[in-house]
């Protein structure tokens, strides 16, 4: 079963960085957001065990250990998974969600195939005389004008609908975008460790980046700002458990409910309409481009799994037999990701993820028109679903496996008529 969830805040909310906070070494903890896809996924898992019937946390962790696991965790743990295997249950996102009444805007990261501050520009693939990269058959991204831009500032965002026709047409740069200080705003916190006797321990002085999602006080607080994803793998007949459940840092309180009325099938209607629009085209010239929506993992650094060194470039298979070749890559620094071992009792390993926003432009190595199966197989893997997903054999614990890699699958045109002055 699919469906569309929002979590509200109900306090402020905390998801602490993967910088070292370490007790008399560093003072301030600062937040990342959105969250990453564990977070979200840790916390349902969490509320399903707290709901289940005769279950209580130690006893699922304790289940975690195969010679323990007895049939009454069995169903749980399908469901949500282990440390050692990921379970049914997939989270899509989370995504900045603002709503009002019925309707329900995503808010994403820019495409970093665009610059600007003020005004948009987007980057095509070009081969421009007399410059060559480190790999000399990628393409380099440019402007196709001879003025410089600046990065679109790190605080922005921007609508689904917006980002959807940005793919589509990739000529056109998105009209709008979102300050981050519309949504949610940061707040500092201070506090000191307490000892025995609740009395301060000298020196232990610490500060908190704390995020406030923001209401519009212009219409009573009918628009709010929290997360939205989509949960795939429900059996039929189960949600989430929909009220209050703690998420993040500090345990923070958020309220989970399904999103009604008629804002997730609005988002269902969004996202296939895109993919129909975008068929013809791609079958008409093989190219694609591929919007990272959530951070991705890869064992090469910035490049998937799926693609190798070929010559001077990059190119790979898919599982259905289709032959691509990257022809240019839009990729920040990496994104640290890790989290705490609640089973253990200690940090998970540190990974560094490719940022959501990051864009990669393939070329699909066969004669135009494609086939309609070429086509129908390159929806399927990366229209908001997780075709940047780490491979099996790439020895990714099961937590970070479910929600990364969530991917938008768009068109892009070569540049044409360069000024090579």
């Amino acid at each position: 079963m699919i469906g569309w969830w929002h979590l509200d805040p109900a306090d402020v909310w905390f998801f602490r960085d993967a910088k070292p906070f370490t007790a008399g070494e560093s003072h301030r903890a600062e937040s990342r957001f959105p969250p990453s896809p564990a977070t979200v996924l840790g916390a349902l898992r969490t509320a399903l065990i707290a709901h289940a019937p005769g279950l209580d946390f130690e006893a699922v962790l304790e289940a975690n250990d195969a010679r323990r696991r007895g049939p009454a965790h069995a169903a749980l743990l399908e469901l949500i998974g282990s440390a050692e295997q990921p379970g049914r249950l997939a989270v899509r996102g989370p995504f900045l969600c603002r709503r009002q009444g019925d309707d329900a805007t995503l808010l994403l990261k820019p495409p970093l195939d665009l610059l600007g501050r003020n005004w948009l520009t987007p980057l095509t693939p070009a081969q421009l005389p007399g410059l060559v990269a480190n790999a000399p058959a990628l393409r380099l991204l440019w402007s196709g004008g001879s003025k410089g831009g600046e990065e679109v500032p790190k605080d922005r965002w921007i609508a689904l609908s917006t980002l959807l026709e940005y793919l589509a047409e990739p000529s056109k740069a998105p009209p709008t975008e979102t300050p981050g200080a519309e949504v949610f705003r940061r707040e500092t916190r201070t506090g000191l460790e307490l000892g025995a006797g609740r009395t301060a321990k000298p020196g232990l002085f610490y500060i908190a980046d704390m995020l406030r999602m923001l209401e519009d006080p212009s219409d009573g607080g009918a628009t709010r700002c929290g997360l939205a994803f989509r949960a795939d793998g429900l059996p039929a007949g189960l949600g989430l458990p929909e009220g209050p459940l703690a998420l993040g840092g500090k345990s923070r309180a958020a309220v989970l409910a399904s999103m009604r009325g008629a804002a997730a099938q609005d988002l269902d209607r969004l996202l296939a309409a895109h993919a129909q629009r975008l068929k013809p085209v791609i079958q008409r010239t093989g190219r694609f481009r591929v919007y990272a929506a959530t951070p991705a993992l890869f064992r090469g650094g910035w490049c998937p799994d799926w693609l190798a060194p070929d010559g001077d470039g990059y190119c790979g298979q898919l599982p259905d037999g289709t032959r691509v070749e990257l022809v240019a890559a839009a990729v920040d620094k990496p994104e640290p990701v890790g989290g705490w071992n609640l089973a253990a009792r200690c940090p998970k390993p540190l990974y560094r993820a490719v940022p959501a926003g990051s864009v990669y432009c393939f070329q699909v190595a066969a004669t135009t028109p494609l086939a309609d199966a070429v086509v129908e197989a390159l929806i399927t893997r990366f229209h908001f679903a997780e075709g940047f997903r780490a491979d099996g054999a790439s020895a990714l614990p099961a937590h970070l496996t479910a929600g990364f890699g969530l991917t938008l699958i768009g068109t892009w045109n070569p540049l044409e008529g360069i000024n090579q002055s």
